[in-house]
């Protein structure tokens, strides 16, 4: 009897365990996997539209043309320029 109770306190903590380990990290509605990045420039910013704050806008469009190239995509990405793409 004692190790039926043994087992059972062990499942729990087992299963506690695992619980935590796949829960969403905080900061965030979109995991860094479903971002801009990791979607690519075709999904993400279809005929170079996103849609992002104005503050955003202005450090990722380097050209000032209104659109985002496919070469400030990448370094918007490369620089974490992105929300859902910084590290937490």
């Amino acid at each position: 009897m004692k190790a039926l109770y043994v087992l059972a306190a062990l499942t729990l903590a087992g299963s506690g365990i695992a619980i935590a380990q796949t829960t969403k990290q905080p900061g965030g509605n979109v995991a860094s996997v479903q971002g801009p990045c990791a979607q690519g420039y075709t999904k993400a910013a279809p005929g170079g539209r996103m849609q992002l704050s104005d503050a955003q806008m202005k450090q990722i469009d380097t050209d000032k043309n209104g659109n985002i190239s496919k070469q400030e995509f990448d370094n918007a990405c490369a620089s974490q320029l992105f929300e859902n793409t910084k590290k937490q």
